[in-house]
């Protein structure tokens, strides 16, 4: 089966949320670990205690949510 468009830039949009969760696991589980996954409550979670994350998760959470708007 051939790899379409879309194929690649799912797999690309999967590859960010994969290193937002590995670059920010420890904010996660320092902020965020009460939330439940799903529907874009951990990424919210961590917007909101952006002030107290670490700075290369903010980079991360503003790289994802770049990719969440394409």
């Amino acid at each position: 089966m051939a790899t379409t468009a879309t194929d690649s830039i799912i797999e690309a949009f999967f590859d960010v949320v994969a290193r937002t969760y590995e670059t920010c696991a420890t904010d996660i589980q320092t902020h965020c670990a009460d939330v439940a996954q799903g529907d874009g409550r951990i990424m919210a979670c961590l917007m909101r205690n952006a002030a107290e994350i670490e700075a290369v998760c903010v980079t991360a959470v503003r790289k994802l949510s770049a990719a969440m708007k394409q």
